[in-house]
Formats: structure tokens, sequence, C-alpha cells
């Protein structure tokens, strides 16, 4: 549990530090912004990992039921708020993995 803990540290870390780098050069802020695909692909990951080791829980579950919707919804809505579905699973998946206990 604690890799994965410091996995998703490092996964939401550097996309934040990288537009933090924005305001010394504006280039960052881009490459802050293309990261933060690496962030999602990262987040996946940690998720499968987390349920091969709590394969009963059902907020993971949740978690790629919403991830899942979030790609369903992407390719077949034109609503500008569907973006807000990516933050959401970040806070989401992070808040799983940081009050799970044992560990």
């Amino acid at each position: 549990m604690r890799t994965l803990r410091i996995a998703n540290s490092i996964a939401i870390g550097i996309p934040l530090l990288l537009c933090l780098l924005g305001f010394v050069d504006e280039d960052f802020f881009i490459i802050g912004m293309i990261s933060s695909v690496l962030t999602g692909f990262l987040q996946l990951l940690i998720g499968v990992l987390y349920l091969f080791d709590y394969p009963k829980s059902i907020a993971i579950k949740v978690y790629f039921i919403a991830t899942a919707s979030f790609f369903l919804l992407w390719r077949c809505t034109s609503f500008e708020w569907i973006w807000i579905l990516p933050v959401l699973l970040c806070i989401y998946l992070s808040a799983i993995i940081y009050t799970t206990k044992n560990g």
C-alpha cells in the first residue's frame, strides 16, 4: 500500500510541479498539461494494482465504473463539463488510497 501511495503522489506531483515551473518559463505550462495524460494512465495502473490487493473493495469498483463512463461519455457527448470528471476521478482514487488502512 505504501508503494501505491508514493506512486500516486508522484503521478499527481509531476504535472503540478511542471505547471508551477510555467511561471518561470511558459513552455512548462504546456508540458504540465500534456503530462496530465501520463498522470491519468499512472492512476489507472495504480487502480488496477489496488484492485489486485483489495478485490472486494466497492470503492475501487465505483472508480472503474466512473472511468469507463468518462470514456464512453467523452466519445458520445459534446458537453464541456465532461472534463471535470478526470479531476474528480483523480481526487477519488487518491482518497481511496490514502484512507485505506493496513499500510
